[in-house]
């Protein structure tokens, strides 16, 4: 804790000295000392499975298996005027960092637009969707914690080989299994 306290004081205060802040022996703390890299994942932006799923382009960064079930992380690229129907997650948490364009929300009761650097969290149980509103793609960063539903992503996707190549067109067969298989792993859709 005091490591903690310290190392915040010379984040606001950057006059501290450097030699006033605790070091950590990670050698001497086993909970510190990561005996595996079984953990520790980098990806480049084009690295990561990758699959079409209802129009959106979805890369997996980080999956459930990687993180021990506590979160999964993927990155969406979103082509203009496609979106998500209106629905509610019973099992996780989601988050989205948008990293380019422009997205329109609906989140609970509330309707606003999402411009790069914008972050959005929606608890589970409130009903959300978005769109590209924009008339460029749109990409964002988005996450479920905890993690299980990227497995949908790859139940319901088409792989990907080219990432450059246009999305392939939804029929209604996709539809269908995609709705199927979101009652599966916990997912409501909304009338509206």
């Amino acid at each position: 804790m005091t490591t903690v306290v310290f190392f915040a004081l010379y984040l606001v205060n950057p006059s501290v000295k450097a030699n006033t802040i605790p070091i950590l022996n990670i050698a001497s703390d086993p909970a510190l000392n990561l005996k595996s890299d079984s953990t520790i994942k980098k990806f480049s932006d084009t690295e990561g499975p990758a699959v079409w799923a209802m129009g959106v382009l979805v890369t997996l960064k980080l999956q459930g298996k990687d993180s021990g079930g506590a979160y999964s992380i993927f990155e969406d690229f979103i082509p203009p005027g496609v979106g998500t129907p209106l629905h509610i997650h019973t099992r996780e948490e989601e988050f989205w960092y948008v990293l380019e364009g422009q997205l329109t929300w609906n989140v609970g009761d509330k309707l606003f637009q999402a411009t790069q650097g914008d972050f959005i969290n929606t608890p589970r149980g409130v009903p959300h969707r978005f769109q590209n509103s924009g008339n460029k793609p749109a990409r964002m960063l988005l996450g479920y914690s905890p993690a299980g539903f990227e497995q949908w992503f790859l139940d319901v996707g088409k792989p990907v080989s080219d990432r450059k190549a246009q999305p392939p067109k939804i029929t209604p067969q996709d539809i269908e299994k995609a709705v199927a298989a979101a009652k599966e792993y916990g997912v409501n859709f909304v009338k509206q």
